[in-house]
């Protein structure tokens, strides 16, 4: 399917008019479409791969990451040394923007370059991944790719059709001291073919136990104040860690408590020093990770991509955990580091899409992406050939529209909220009332883009079985709530 319709480009020209920008710029890949021809470096040595000599490709997701809490993306504590050294190798892309929906459509749009409308999986619908879809690592193994992946379970499990396409997929971790110790085995095992490295670690997703964000010492108190004085210890209420953040923003949400008087900003800061503590415990394992391919002779040729499927909330828009679609949320992390580090330590200013990854992936090893992919590869934006997206489309109840001035909030039972990010990068002032062209615009591109991303006969995927372990997992995360 193509994601630009005649229709769609009407009102894509339409709005660009309006908001000033081109509607086509960085259009996403059609149905059939070639491979891209291999992109040069400034000293004329192609980006993109020759079939014999494919670089290793290592994708880790971060779970729950917001990209201004790390230092390379200015955040002003230590949080993240070895993500900054590791950009300094890397590209890193500024504006980039989940695919909405939560941890189980991000993640599906991250392996198959779809967004979460095409592909269906989605927590509401229950499906599990078609089998006609091409996943990155059906993609690489045609190509003679080995494929592993080792995930912190969570919504990122076989059950949805994760495994599609891996030699070698487990489910069973949590985080990086689970997972790294299998992962640097299966590199280990002899083979000629290249490695393709799937990793995603919850160290950072809020806890299923006591304390809401619970890295081990010494990380979990680095930044908590000495003098913290606050009686949340991590349970009130007879709830505690996840459980109790969302049953409270359920209440929140009711208009039964408000969540600023609920717990004081004591308690809120302390909140969100847990969090930068299982950041930096995170950071630490990911240096071991690369160090250990530096170690191996894998680091320097390597295509590593960096990215988390979404960020947290801490009040700033009324709410804990990521329930909603603000940009603390929805803005992620996104670094790429490119084989023999071509173009390390650029940044990159344009919108992206997380379902942009997977071709890029592809065109720099030097395959064609699947027919139908609907996300496009970053290689022409690194290299100067295209300005990037003119928007950012981000799923879920509500959606939003993402360009590079304005922020679209539509719900569907709600008025919607319009934010000018130039002037309020925060989006604290809905100017929607004073805007009615520009929300009639964004709204006319939103129902476009609704219509050309409606998945093929939904009601005839498979649904995902889940056992009561999984679901005892899933509600502890904060999931499954009615």
């Amino acid at each position: 399917m193509s994601a630009l319709t005649p229709g769609w480009l009407a009102v894509a020209a339409g709005l660009m008019a309006l908001l000033g920008g081109d509607a086509t710029a960085t259009p996403a890949a059609s149905a059939g479409e070639a491979a891209a021809t291999p992109m040069e470096r400034a000293d004329g040595s192609p980006t993109t791969k020759p079939s014999g000599e494919r670089p290793p490709v290592i994708v880790i997701s971060l779970d729950t990451l917001r990209a201004d809490h790390v230092g390379a993306y200015g955040y002003e504590r230590d949080t993240t040394p070895n993500l900054d050294s590791f950009a300094r190798d890397a590209v890193l892309f500024q504006r980039a923007f989940t695919s909405g929906g939560g941890t189980l459509p991000a993640h599906m749009t991250l392996l198959t370059g779809l967004p979460p409308g095409v592909h269906g999986v989605t927590a509401q619908s229950g499906a599990v991944l078609p089998q006609g879809r091409v996943t990155l690592a059906e993609a690489l193994g045609n190509v003679g790719y080995r494929t592993a992946g080792f995930t912190g379970a969570g919504y990122v499990r076989r059950q949805w059709g994760f495994q599609q396409g891996f030699d070698r997929f487990d489910d069973e971790g949590r985080g990086f001291e689970q997972i790294l110790p299998k992962a640097l085995r299966w590199l280990d095992r002899p083979d000629p073919r290249p490695p393709f490295l799937f990793l995603h670690t919850l160290d950072i997703h809020s806890d299923w136990e006591r304390l809401p964000y619970d890295a081990p010492a010494p990380y979990r108190d680095r930044w908590v104040a000495d003098d913290y004085s606050g009686s949340f210890d991590g349970c009130r209420d007879d709830l505690c860690a996840s459980k109790l953040l969302a049953e409270m923003n359920q209440r929140a949400r009711r208009g039964e408590i408000d969540l600023a008087s609920y717990f004081t900003p004591e308690e809120v800061s302390y909140m969100r020093d847990l969090y930068d503590g299982g950041v930096a415990y995170t950071d630490a394992r990911f240096g071991e990770l690369m160090a250990a391919l530096r170690e191996r002779g894998l680091y320097e040729d390597a295509l590593i991509v960096v990215v988390s499927d979404h960020g947290e909330e801490f009040l700033e828009h009324g709410l804990m955990l990521h329930e909603q679609i603000y940009d603390e949320i929805v803005r992620v992390p996104l670094l790429v580091k490119l084989p023999n580090d071509a173009h390390a330590g650029e940044r990159v200013d344009a919108l992206t899409a997380m379902m942009d990854i997977l071709p890029t992936v592809l065109e720099v090893v030097g395959t064609e992406t699947p027919a139908g992919v609907v996300g496009a590869s970053l290689l022409p934006i690194v290299e100067g050939q295209s300005p990037g997206r003119s928007f950012v489309y981000v799923w879920g109840i509500p959606e939003k529209l993402r360009t590079r001035d304005w922020s679209l909030i539509r719900g569907e039972d709600t008025p919607p909220e319009l934010y000018d990010t130039v002037r309020d990068p925060s989006e604290k002032t809905n100017v929607a009332a004073t805007r009615p062209a520009v929300v009639h615009a964004l709204s006319r591109q939103l129902d476009a883009i609704k219509l050309s991303q409606t998945p093929p006969h939904p009601k005839k995927n498979p649904k995902a079985d889940l056992s009561p372990q999984v679901v005892d997992q899933l509600e502890a995360l904060g999931y499954l709530r009615e």
